[in-house]
């Protein structure tokens, strides 16, 4: 019995780009089989998302295609991608008391170079953190 995936709906998805990426570049199946060193029918199971590409079959496709890694998962459900790292987002108000918490005692050294550049890293995180970005990244040409 074949192994199930435990993310079938992302494995249909890279699934689905790998195979609108290999037409739009005219290989075969069994070309690109030949490039990964398995059988054509191990590529059909890829594109239909039934096998799981290993990660540094995933590189080495993206290398003879020359796009990025994240041109396999740029459409994905941002639900399904896994949660980035945590971020504490930081108040204006707090910004001082945010400097005290990485040691730098900003009642005494105010005027200190450090604690006016880590107060603009903090202020700058923290207009980011308000600000939509887009979270697309362009493919390489």
């Amino acid at each position: 019995m074949p192994k199930q995936s435990a993310h079938p709906t992302i494995d249909r998805h890279i699934g689905y780009r790998l195979r609108r990426l290999r037409q739009g570049k005219g290989y075969t199946q069994r070309r690109l089989a030949e490039v990964l060193r398995v059988k054509h029918q191990q590529v059909q199971k890829y594109e239909s998302g039934a096998s799981r590409l290993a990660v540094s079959q995933l590189v080495e496709i993206a290398r003879l295609f020359n796009v990025s890694l994240q041109f396999f998962i740029n459409g994905l459900d941002p639900g399904l991608a896994p949660p980035g790292p945590p971020v504490r987002i930081v108040r204006e108000s707090g910004l001082h008391e945010e400097a005290a918490a990485y040691g730098v005692d900003n009642e005494a050294d105010e005027r200190d170079d450090r604690v006016a550049a880590l107060l603009h890293v903090l202020e700058t995180i923290r207009r980011l953190s308000t600000e939509t970005l887009d979270p697309v990244i362009e493919e390489t040409p």
